[in-house]
């Protein structure tokens, strides 16, 4: 299901690109331009470390191919806690640049941890529902 964001979601998300600028990592965004079907999303997936979903987005799909979702709250997912090496994704609690860009940074330093890394993608493979 192909959706627009609100010009709301869009203005933040245009912040939230700039913003992602100084931390030197690559960004795909999925735009009208590709078509939205099973082909160009697995492949979008498959090459996805992670990735800043809206409500609308299938956080389900990306569990299964092991790309970890930098989301707002809701039910499919759990918060990252490294005390507890418990968590699938990077919660954000209000949808802001701020909040979301913060998530984005703690999923990045986490990144580079393989071991919490890897132990995040198997909590969210186990935690998807087939």
């Amino acid at each position: 299901m192909e959706k627009d964001l609100s010009k709301e979601q869009s203005e933040t998300l245009d912040q939230i690109l700039t913003a992602c600028k100084a931390l030197e990592i690559e960004i795909v965004v999925l735009g009208k331009n590709l078509p939205y079907n099973r082909k160009n999303r697995s492949l979008l997936l498959d090459g996805a470390d992670a990735a800043l979903t809206f409500e609308f987005n299938d956080v389900q799909e990306m569990l299964l191919h092991g790309t970890i979702p930098v989301s707002g709250e809701r039910s499919e997912v759990k918060d990252y806690n490294p005390n507890h090496e418990t968590g699938n994704a990077f919660l954000f609690k209000d949808e802001n640049v701020w909040h979301i860009f913060a998530s984005i940074v703690r999923a990045l330093e986490t990144f580079k941890f393989p071991y919490d890394w890897r132990n995040i993608i198997r909590h969210g493979l186990d935690s998807v529902e087939v």
